[in-house]
């Protein structure tokens, strides 16, 4: 199977408004649509009760990813990821230019949770949104290029040569 690409990346959060003007006002993404859906739909995802709703918000990046934002009131406020189980880290975000970007935050009052710092290249900062989710921005410099125009290319020259047999890893 060859993926073509990320389509889309679903949060939880405990209040939908307080996310959206995160997501859209500071971050500046787009609101696609917002919808409710009855719970039998994702029932079994989210163990949700029969008569539970559920409202989401469908976001759009730059790069066309969605960023899907589920609304669970019953979610425990500043739960912290569980180290005894795998889970997602982090959802990381290119946004161009690490200074404006950290100018932006400022004028909003968000606190980032470290950086800007260089990591290989690229500058990269993290901070929290308001259920506590870790995003980090990026500013890729020219490796938004060479990922963009020759990626998957390099990608599976690389993944074949050095990472060709995984019992090695």
């Amino acid at each position: 199977m060859r993926i073509k690409g990320l389509s889309q990346v679903g949060m939880a959060v405990k209040d939908l408004k307080k996310s959206l003007r995160f997501y859209t006002e500071v971050l500046e993404f787009p609101i696609i649509s917002i919808k409710e859906l009855p719970s039998g739909v994702i029932k079994e995802v989210y163990g949700l009760k029969d008569d539970q709703k559920v409202k989401f918000a469908v976001l759009r990046t730059g790069w066309g990813t969605i960023i899907e934002l589920f609304e669970l009131p019953h979610l425990k406020s500043g739960a912290k990821a569980d180290p005894d189980r795998p889970a997602m880290t982090h959802v990381a975000l290119d946004v161009g230019n690490i200074k404006r970007a950290k100018k932006r935050l400022a004028e909003a009052g968000i606190d980032t949770v470290s950086g800007p710092m260089l990591v290989e290249g690229t500058e990269v900062m993290f901070l929290k949104d308001p259920d506590g989710h870790l995003v980090e921005l990026i500013d890729m410099g020219i490796f938004y290029y060479i990922n963009r125009y020759i990626g998957s290319i390099v990608g599976s020259l690389i993944s074949k040569l050095k990472y060709g047999d995984l019992d090695k890893i």
